[in-house]
């Protein structure tokens, strides 16, 4: 199917996200029209005023995203779809509970995109790395062929499976879902396009929203020295800018050549221990509330288990990743000014 180009209108979910305000803001800015699926119209304020006056903006309620047809009618008329929401579950220990949800609201939604008189052309699903990796006790480069495993886990472990696992399984399986039924029943009606980012960094773009998952641990591991295990500390983290992956979904929908692929986005990798090393090392950054903590210095260091190879999304997308440093001052000084 051809890409889409400005003033082509795009559904989009999750749009009151870290991720999908950013995504809003690089679509409106490049004449494209947005449809946000809201789950209430005072949901939608802040994208109300954030972007009053700067483009073609519209909101569609859709109260249960995982009801059947929930988007059947959001859909109408749209020449494509970025669908960024995904729940968190953090309270049940059910994997019901995580799967579900997560695997329902994206059926739903790719369903109603292969409706007969359907105009959708491109459809890009914001995965994970979840999706993506596996624990390991030797190092590995993670690219595109590979899976988790998380989903024999869970069917092995059932409620007792850790947290991570649950929803590691719940993103693996929501993106095969979305593959397998779009190959099975709507080829050549629209092109899948599946992004897969690991921990999000970078500046909050709208204030009256929270940040976002990965902020909240950034801050809490990097800054407040929340976290004390020192395996977890020496741990990988694979990173990318936040606004670097709401460009790769933009550029997902205009690039004839990323249509049926699957691409991770990762700028780089770090420890939690690094990252505290790192901003520590920086000068004249913002200031916080919070007195910075030095982390665990004497941890031992080992090799990063766990990379990732984005060749795919440099030569598929032309994404340039932004430098680690201009992603973590950016963000620092948002924080700042939002009285971290």
């Amino acid at each position: 199917m051809p890409a889409l180009a400005p003033p082509s209108k795009i559904l989009v979910t999750g749009g009151t996200g870290y991720i999908g305000s950013w995504v809003i803001h690089f679509l409106l800015e490049q004449g494209f029209k947005v449809r946000a699926a809201v789950r209430s119209i005072e949901k939608a304020e802040p994208l109300k005023e954030q972007f009053e006056g700067k483009g073609e903006l519209e909101f569609f309620v859709v109260e249960d995203f995982i009801k059947e047809g929930a988007f059947d009618s959001a859909a109408a008329g749209v020449d494509g779809v970025v669908h960024l929401a995904s729940p968190l579950t953090a309270k049940s220990d059910d994997p019901d509970d995580f799967i579900k949800p997560a695997v329902g609201g994206t059926m739903n939604l790719v369903k109603a995109a292969a409706l007969p008189g359907s105009t959708v052309k491109r459809f890009v699903f914001t995965s994970s790395t979840a999706t993506v990796s596996r624990t390991l006790d030797t190092p590995k480069v993670f690219d595109e062929s590979d899976w988790s495993v998380d989903p024999e886990l869970v069917e092995k472990q059932g409620r007792s499976a850790p947290w991570m696992v649950k929803y590691r399984a719940s993103k693996t399986l929501a993106e095969k879902a979305a593959r397998a039924y779009v190959d099975e029943n709507a080829a050549g009606n629209f092109d899948l396009v599946v992004l897969n980012p690991p921990f999000v960094f970078g500046p909050p773009l709208i204030r009256s929203l929270p940040v976002g998952t990965s902020v909240d641990w950034w801050f809490g591991a990097v800054i407040k020295g929340t976290q004390t295990d020192p395996g977890v500390m020496a741990s990988a983290v694979s990173y990318v800018d936040v606004r670097d992956v709401a460009q790769a979904h933009v550029l997902s929908l205009t690039r004839p050549e990323a249509g049926g692929e699957r691409i991770i986005l990762a700028a780089g990798a770090t420890s939690w221990q690094e990252a505290v090393e790192f901003v520590g090392s920086l000068e004249d950054t913002a200031p916080l509330k919070e007195e910075k903590t030095k982390g665990l210095p004497d941890i031992e260091r080992v090799p990063y288990l766990v990379r990732y190879n984005s060749e795919k999304s440099k030569r598929v997308l032309g994404l340039e990743y932004r430098k680690h440093e201009d992603t973590i001052r950016d963000m620092i000084t948002e924080l700042s000014e939002r009285g971290f």
